[in-house]
């Protein structure tokens, strides 16, 4: 498994936070391997971000969605993508996943 994290500034970027809500009204709800995402935004710092959970890196390796990417119309300041050692969650599909339960 892989998260994946990123930030834009949105200084940097055309859009609002209000058109990126709203974009995100329009977001697919499912995309193969893709186990979880979470969009985040902090105002105070004009960031905008998604912490993603994928199956794999194979599955990862897939654009963020269309019309936020657009929006945005600028490259992530921070990306990461990290290796999972081991998850817990009250989501069945979420608990005991990761490295530490190969």
């Amino acid at each position: 498994m892989l998260l994946r994290i990123v930030f834009w500034s949105l200084a940097d970027s055309p859009a609002t936070p209000a058109e990126l809500r709203a974009a995100l009204r329009d977001e697919p709800a499912a995309e193969p391997g893709l186990l979880l995402r979470a969009w985040v935004s902090h105002e105070a710092s004009d960031r905008f971000g998604a912490v993603e959970l994928w199956e794999s890196r194979d599955a990862a390796d897939r654009p963020l969605p269309a019309p936020v990417r657009e929006l945005l119309g600028v490259e992530p300041t921070i990306g990461e993508e990290l290796d999972v050692e081991a998850t817990s969650s009250l989501a069945a599909e979420l608990q005991r996943r990761g490295l530490a339960f190969e």
